[in-house]
């Protein structure tokens, strides 16, 4: 809540920090979830640790993997983060198990907004796709710092 609340005011923010907020956030979700019923698994491969990112801009991502993935999952549910930061190029993905009913348009305001930040902030210099496969939800996020 810290990190939200003061750290995230300011306009950028050590990689590092911003992947310990979602190393907490995921924490938090593991307590709240079931463990027997939930599998996360996050990894990261950063060749400059405290190299400046927008604070924030990873959150809502792996938010929606919890509350539009495992949040609608009765049976066992999954989610895998990967962030790597190679020679200035960040690359994100999030992949979460997903239910057949999950929307065909799977562009929820979380995403939205994520998109016009990118454009904001990283304009020509990201990509932000989308996948709705059956039974797995993934995003993956490209950014040239």
């Amino acid at each position: 809540l810290r990190y939200v609340l003061y750290e995230s005011a300011k306009p950028e923010m050590p990689l590092e920090k911003e992947i310990q907020n979602l190393r907490d956030y995921v924490e938090l979700e593991k307590i709240r979830f079931d463990e027997e019923r939930l599998v996360v698994k996050m990894e990261t491969d950063l060749d400059d640790p405290n190299r400046p990112i927008t604070p924030l801009l990873l959150l809502p991502l792996v938010e929606n993997a919890f509350k539009h993935g495992v949040s609608e999952q009765r049976d066992e549910a999954w989610v895998n983060i990967f962030i790597s930061l190679k020679n200035n190029v960040l690359e994100a993905k999030i992949e979460n198990s997903s239910t057949s009913e999950r929307s065909e348009n799977p562009q929820g305001i979380g995403l939205q907004n994520t998109r016009r930040q990118l454009e904001l902030l990283y304009p020509n210099r990201h990509d932000l796709t989308v996948s709705n496969a059956e039974n797995t939800f993934s995003v993956f996020l490209k950014i040239n710092l």
